[in-house]
């Protein structure tokens, strides 16, 4: 397990900024003087993205997280574009809408392989090159035309998905080291001939054989889904590159499934920066029936941060 510090004075100053700022700063960058008055090095509001399904979690919760003035991205998944038709969904249209109208990007989220519509889905198509060009020409078309800023990819089979038989579960079907190696020459060169998507989640897995840190080649940013408990020997376990790091957040630290490895609070995640300031940012997940408790608690952390008055610019001298 993880021990939480009480934020820094630094920490809550920082936040503070963050909060303040955040809309009115064009570049994303503030600075804050020190006591000579010279302008200090630029504090960049830290990449924080808020997870959102598009199946069933509530509008309410999404326009919550949004004003609490942290986030910066917001990742709306639908399943698998063969399961679910985004442009038929309200709730899905209403969400996309609330996220462009905010000053928070867009990431549009899919599922690498359908949950139920697997007529046409072979265990073979792991390796089938044109089965990845093929979801990241469907992702990236659909994402230009809901106007989304980034596109990313779950590879993590779900329902009756017959790549579970390869990807989930202890007693999955391993693939032989000639098979990985095939796979991951396919990965190289579907990123090579068709380009990467912008994020991909997870990152990859402890078990060094597993598929997952291959398919995690498709995508430019790397979502770690080992890193959503705090267990700090899990965490430090990871081998895989990985360039956002995940937490599942929830309003209680206890998980009485495995108590070794408890939830993040939203203040435990924010207050020890240390855990993921390294990364290129932080992903924030919940399940559907905490997500409105957890955007809660999202505002009443920003509402708690102390209240920084603005460092009004100095004016030159024209004399001089």
């Amino acid at each position: 397990m993880i021990g939480f510090a009480a934020a820094s004075v630094a920490a809550l100053v920082f936040w503070s900024i963050v909060k303040i700022y955040s809309a009115s700063a064009s570049d994303g960058q503030f600075h804050v003087e020190p006591d000579n008055g010279k302008k200090g090095p630029p504090v960049t509001k830290p990449t924080i993205i808020w997870f959102h399904s598009g199946a069933g979690y509530s509008l309410e919760s999404l326009k919550t997280a949004i004003s609490s003035g942290l986030i910066t991205h917001v990742m709306l998944t639908y399943m698998h574009r063969a399961d679910a038709d985004w442009k038929t969904n309200a709730d899905v249209r209403k969400a996309i809408e609330m996220v462009k109208k905010s000053d928070v990007k867009l990431i549009w989220g899919r599922n690498l392989w359908p949950y139920y519509a697997n007529k046409n889905i072979k265990l073979t198509d792991i390796f089938d090159p044109n089965y990845y060009a093929r979801e990241i020409y469907h992702l990236r078309a659909e994402g230009k035309e809901m106007g989304a800023d980034f596109v990313a990819f779950d590879t993590e089979p779900y329902a009756d998905s017959p790549m579970k038989l390869y990807l989930k579960g202890e007693k999955r079907i391993r693939l032989t080291a000639m098979e990985l190696q095939r796979l991951e020459l396919v990965i190289k060169e579907v990123a090579r001939t068709t380009g990467k998507v912008d994020f991909v989640f997870p990152a990859g897995s402890l078990d060094w054989q597993h598929p997952y840190n291959i398919l995690a080649g498709l995508g430019q940013s790397r979502i770690a889904e080992n890193t959503y408990y705090a267990n700090e020997k899990t965490i430090k376990a990871i081998k895989y590159p990985y360039e956002i790091f995940g937490a599942y957040v929830n309003t209680i630290r206890k998980r009485p499934e495995n108590p070794d490895s408890p939830y993040f609070l939203v203040s435990d995640i924010l207050d020890n920066s240390q855990l993921w300031s390294k990364r290129k940012g932080l992903f924030l997940y919940t399940d559907k029936e905490k997500v409105r408790a957890v955007a809660k608690e999202l505002v009443a952390y920003a509402n708690s941060l102390p209240r920084v008055s603005p460092v009004q610019p100095q004016k030159s001298d024209s004399s001089e």
